[in-house]
């Protein structure tokens, strides 16, 4: 599969725009949306870009019936959280740092946006979100958040 950055951002976009209407974790909406959804999302995004991000999350919040969690950054930032582009954003370029050439595009966005580390980032009280990408890579890999 060719790789398309746009359409990978979207994606991300889209996932961290739900996580955060229906107050869930990351992990949450992708185990919600399933494989399907997602390969759809990503195989369809230059389509589904044209229509307002509200429009797209409704949907999916009704097609894979996500109900609300418990999970709002709003609640666990002290500040204005970074837009969801922003974050998309990040999480788009850890994929495609993380994808070595032998990798499905779509199994690595699930595992990534399932991860710890994505937990993490959300947390917006710390400065991660802020960290260099070769920093948030080598914690990914490690397992663990490193002393810098």
């Amino acid at each position: 599969m060719k790789i398309n950055k746009d359409d990978l951002y979207f994606l991300c976009y889209i996932i961290e725009t739900l996580g955060r209407k229906t107050k869930n974790r990351r992990k949450a909406i992708v185990d919600a949306l399933g494989r399907s959804n997602i390969e759809f999302i990503y195989k369809n995004a230059q389509v589904m870009h044209c229509e307002p991000i509200d429009v797209v999350c409704y949907e999916f919040i009704e097609k894979c019936n996500i109900k609300d969690g418990n999970y709002d950054i709003e609640v666990y930032c002290k500040e204005k959280p970074p837009r969801a582009l922003s974050i998309g954003k990040l999480y788009c370029r850890l994929i495609l740092s993380l994808l070595d050439n032998e990798e499905d595009l779509i199994t690595k966005t699930i595992e990534v946006l399932s991860s710890w580390l994505v937990d993490e980032i959300t947390n917006f009280n710390t400065s991660l979100y802020y960290s260099v990408l070769g920093y948030l890579k080598e914690c990914y890999i490690k397992g663990e958040i490193l002393d810098y």
